[in-house]
Formats: C-alpha cells, sequence, structure tokens
C-alpha cells in the first residue's frame, strides 16, 4: 500500500509541474502576426459608432510587439508602457477570437490582424470583464 501512495504522490507531482509550466512565460503563445511594429490608423468609438481617421485622430500612438513577448506603447513618440505579454484565445464572446494577455496588470485586449495587414485591438480591460461598448483601435504595419 505504501508503494501505491508514494507513486500516486510521484504521478500527481508530475501533473502539477506539467500544469504550472503552461503558465511559464518561456511556454507562452505569441501570435506570430501579432510581431511587429504598429500606428494607429483609425479610432471608432463604441457608444456613438464614429470612426476617426488618421490626421484627425486627436493623438498619435505606436506599439511594438516582440517575438520574445516584449511590448512597447508609445503617445506621441514617447514611450508610456513597456512589459511583457502572450496570445491566446478570446473566451468573452467578443467580435474577436484572438487576444493580448499583459501579465503585470491582468489585462488583455481582443484583437484581429486582418488579411490586408490591418491590426484591430479592442478597448483593453481586466481580464474576465467584458467592455461591451468600448472602443476599437485600427493600426497599420509600419
Amino acid at each position: 500500500m505504501k508503494s501505491f501512495k508514494k507513486q500516486l504522490a510521484s504521478v500527481a507531482l508530475g501533473v502539477l509541474s506539467l500544469l504550472s509550466a503552461c503558465d511559464s512565460p518561456e511556454l507562452a503563445q505569441i501570435d506570430a502576426p501579432l510581431v511587429g511594429t504598429w500606428q494607429l490608423d483609425a479610432v471608432t468609438y463604441g457608444l456613438t459608432g464614429i470612426t476617426v481617421r488618421g490626421d484627425s485622430l486627436p493623438f498619435t500612438e505606436s506599439r511594438e510587439y516582440t517575438t520574445e513577448g516584449t511590448f512597447t506603447i508609445k503617445h506621441e513618440e514617447r514611450m508610456i508602457e513597456t512589459g511583457t505579454f502572450y496570445t491566446g484565445r478570446n473566451s468573452t464572446g467578443l467580435l474577436y477570437q484572438e487576444a493580448v494577455y499583459y501579465p503585470q496588470d491582468t489585462t488583455y485586449q481582443a484583437y484581429e490582424v486582418s488579411s490586408e495587414g490591418r491590426l484591430y485591438l479592442y478597448e483593453r480591460s481586466a481580464q474576465g470583464a467584458v467592455l461591451a461598448d468600448g472602443a476599437t483601435y485600427e493600426y497599420k504595419r509600419q
């Protein structure tokens, strides 16, 4: 009986090790089409549905996502945020099926990279939350 308990404990430790490894940044998934530098090109506001494009935007923004799982966000050429990210399925029921997850503040953004090479990011929110009337940000690849 002691032998069985030791084997069961070993199997349980092995399973726990595998499960904890799934959260490891080394195994984090990075969606290849997202990688690169993106320039904000349009914002569609959720409540009104109004789209503001190009020079009419109230600010400039660029984002860079790397294959190493790091990102940088700049407003008006000034860095405002840098950190780590990973990508995965979006299970909130929003339009986009993929999501960028930012573990440092436990937020996410649903996204899609279109066949035309445009990045559509939905409003960033806390993981597990859904913003029904958030804005959609459209970026072009640099």
